[in-house]
């Protein structure tokens, strides 16, 4: 290996270690063994709780307008998008900022690419399909998948 790519993968790695160790100060709470693989975006982090033995992989945004309660052994694929707020616009009407808070429950495994909408609740053990965007409560031990996520079989 050439002195090149050994300080590359030596800068990538202090850089990861950084990443991780700002997130774990910044939240609002965060239990042992987080493990964050590449970059994650994290707006208003001291809203955030995350549980023992979470998993954020590359490009996850976590965008807490609201509260984001994630429970213990959770994975969340690459570029999972946590979204709390938005806008709630009417006809005719300027519109207007809506948060809501959203949980998911222990041992939950979101797929890549999925967006998971404010007010949402996930069930403990429940599996997102990559690509699904959650508009709704998913109760436990279901996989859901599609826009919009719908049930697709229980968890054996």
């Amino acid at each position: 290996m050439s002195l090149y790519v050994k300080v590359v993968h030596f800068v990538r790695r202090i850089s990861l270690f950084l990443h991780k160790r700002y997130l774990g100060r910044a939240l609002g709470a965060c239990g042992s063994n987080l493990s964050v693989h590449g970059k994650t975006w994290v707006i208003y982090p001291n809203r955030i709780q995350l549980g023992d033995g979470v998993h954020l992989n590359h490009g996850c945004v976590l965008y807490a307008l609201g509260s984001i309660t994630v429970g213990s052994r959770c994975h969340l694929s690459s570029y999972v998008q946590l979204q709390t707020g938005g806008l709630q616009s009417a006809l005719g009407k300027r519109a207007s900022h809506k948060s809501a808070p959203i949980v998911l429950e222990d041992d939950v495994w979101v797929g890549a690419n999925v967006v998971i909408l404010p007010g949402v609740v996930i069930g403990k053990g429940s599996i997102l399909a990559a690509g699904a965007v959650v508009s709704r409560n998913i109760p436990s031990g279901e996989i859901w998948g599609g826009v919009p996520a719908r049930f697709i079989k229980k968890v054996e």
